[in-house]
């Protein structure tokens, strides 16, 4: 029974709120929140080899003649950093986030249980967020593999966030309006509802899923990064997987490495990279 007193969960019964508009600004906070930091972080690596940051924070290199700097700047001279900002914050907070709000303010609400407690209990909490990890990457797999098999998909879509073949932190969210519906905005609301998730739950989902999203695009590796998103544990993508996508993979056709939080989905449908066979195209 909700008592009338109970404001947390009084609150909580209003739909738009609990599964629109809350999820949007968890979705920013993730991103800006992770975004910026790393970019910073970026620079300092950029400019100083003797930065602090240089103890934590390792640029992904590849053994070719231009090192990542070097890569980076001319990705920066073909799509401007601040470009990618203008282009990320339109995604963020634009047309698409919002009618990815209105459209999950309105969906989840007709297959999600009614809400009993403000908070869900730490098993809980822990089980929904693992059901989101499975299905989420699961949707996402599927979601960004359709757009390489695709000459469509690809051309108008997929192939803009392509165009970043050294990304950077900010370089995530750098994409075409369906194609972060078909990578992000459908495999949340699927994730969401598999696991009939309380709402802190999906909260938690939407801002870790897309925090480790702007992670995976970052250029580096760090051991502070990998414990924060669990990267030691088995099957988990670290962030070379997805960094190879953007240069082994830029191109229409049989791609690899979609999935970007486990490789599961890659091992299981033979789309996992071999470094060795791969080539530039």
């Amino acid at each position: 029974m909700i008592e009338e007193n109970d404001w947390g969960l009084n609150w909580m019964q209003t739909p738009w709120i609990v599964w629109g508009l809350v999820p949007f600004l968890a979705v920013n906070i993730g991103f800006w929140g992770t975004a910026i930091p790393l970019e910073l972080i970026l620079n300092k690596l950029m400019q100083d080899d003797s930065s602090f940051w240089n103890k934590w924070f390792h640029l992904i290199e590849y053994g070719n003649q231009k090192n990542r700097r070097q890569e980076l700047a001319e990705c920066r001279a073909q799509i401007s950093l601040a470009h990618q900002a203008k282009v990320s914050l339109m995604q963020m907070c634009g047309p698409t986030a919002i009618i990815g709000a209105v459209t999950a303010g309105y969906l989840l609400p007709l297959w999600m249980p009614a809400v009993e407690r403000t908070m869900p209990t730490l098993a809980q909490f822990t089980l929904q967020m693992i059901i989101m990890e499975i299905v989420g990457d699961f949707s996402l797999y599927w979601g960004h593999r359709v757009q390489h098999s695709s000459q469509y998909l690809w051309e108008n879509f997929h192939s803009k966030h392509h165009q970043l073949g050294t990304p950077s932190a900010l370089s995530a969210a750098c994409i075409d309006g369906i194609d972060a519906t078909l990578q992000a905005s459908i495999p949340m609301l699927l994730a969401g509802l598999s696991a009939r998730a309380h709402p802190v739950s999906f909260w938690g989902h939407c801002f870790f899923r897309v925090s480790q999203n702007v992670v995976h695009h970052c250029g580096m590796t760090s051991p502070l990064l990998s414990i924060l998103f669990f990267k030691y544990l088995p099957g988990r993508a670290d962030n070379n997987f997805h960094d190879y996508h953007h240069r082994y993979s830029n191109y229409q056709g049989q791609a690899r490495n979609y999935g970007e939080y486990f490789t599961l989905w890659d091992e299981l449908f033979g789309t996992a990279s071999n470094l060795d066979k791969l080539k530039m195209k």
